[in-house]
């Protein structure tokens, strides 16, 4: 899964541990499959890329990133200004 998020994302494995936030080796780890990622780094990765598609992470399930306006944080909806 890994693998192809990134592939999904066009990030190689450093780029997308400093854009998360955690060790470039952690980031390998999971690429080799020696680690899992814990709630916590998933966390982190959707925080991220909110557009990555969470079912994709956990249970894999496509697709890995949304095509919809899914991925947008917040909304106009909360905001009851009238221009």
């Amino acid at each position: 899964r890994y693998r192809k998020l990134l592939a999904e994302l066009g990030m190689n494995p450093n780029e997308f541990a400093v854009e998360v936030g955690f060790h470039n080796t952690k980031s390998y780890n999971f690429l080799k499959g020696e680690s899992e990622p814990s709630y916590k780094t998933i966390q982190q990765i959707l925080t991220r890329f909110p557009q990555v598609n969470a079912n994709f992470l956990l249970k894999g399930e496509m697709p890995v990133v949304h095509s919809s306006g899914a991925e947008l944080i917040g909304s106009a909806y909360g905001d009851t200004r009238h221009t």
